[in-house]
């Protein structure tokens, strides 16, 4: 955010997890996929897949006393959506001065997003899952929304909270985060990469394209979503709700 300042893109976090290991939110889905870059993540520049825009409506600029990072600029498109989660308190950064836009997100740090939209309302801990221990950053959230029915466990007993979150999977979640509100019609089945989107996540990519939370000319379903994209989504979620 600090003007003049270029930071180099910072090494996804997804060099460290292992794709053999990856489980979906909902359903069976093929390997998840890292872009390599932003230019892969996203095209275009409208928001929404369909060409649809957005304008925040608390205003644009942070102080230059709130810029604390150095690999956010204003021109960046999703410098907006940066502002609106980090100055509501919804995403901090990766560290003191930096966002690391292109990174990835867990299935954990949406929980703990999620969290922190809803108010982070009183949460018992209840001993639902082998690799959800009390007291860590994401237990709350996971526990949260898995009683809430945004986020599912596994058929193993477990909810992998440290797994990669992929553009489908969060489209779902806020999906089932709204309610499931009824989609009447499928219009993206024109652009490339429907077929790649799971069976389970039609409807809720649809309802996110409708609402302007994807980009590019292509669907991407089963790339990990980046922490830019996630801070778009999000940032519209929250401003429609």
């Amino acid at each position: 955010m600090k003007k003049g300042i270029k930071y180099a893109v910072s090494l996804l976090l997804a060099a460290a997890v292992s794709v053999s290991s990856f489980g979906v939110a909902f359903a069976e889905n093929d390997p998840i996929e890292v872009p390599g870059d932003n230019d892969d993540i996203v095209a275009g520049d409208g928001g929404g897949s369909s060409g649809g825009g957005f304008s925040l409506s608390y205003g644009h600029a942070l102080d230059e006393e709130e810029e604390p990072f150095v690999d956010v600029e204003p021109d960046d498109w999703f410098y907006d959506y940066v502002v609106y989660v980090y100055k509501n308190g919804y995403m901090s950064g990766t560290s003191e001065t930096e966002f690391s836009p292109n990174h990835t997100l867990t299935r954990g740090m949406v929980a703990s997003i999620l969290y922190r939209m809803e108010g982070e309302p009183a949460v018992e801990y209840r001993d639902l899952f082998t690799d959800l221990e009390d007291g860590q950053w994401y237990t709350n959230g996971m526990l949260w929304a898995v009683e809430e029915g945004i986020i599912a466990g596994f058929g193993d007993g477990t909810c992998r909270p440290e797994v990669l979150i992929t553009i489908e999977q969060l489209a779902a979640i806020l999906y089932r985060y709204a309610g499931s509100p009824t989609v009447d019609e499928i219009t993206i089945s024109h652009i490339p990469g429907f077929d790649n989107i799971s069976d389970y996540a039609v409807d809720a990519m649809q309802w996110a394209d409708d609402n302007g939370m994807l980009r590019g000319e292509t669907l991407r379903p089963g790339y990990a979503a980046s922490r830019a994209e996630a801070a778009m989504m999000f940032t519209i979620f929250d401003q429609n709700k």
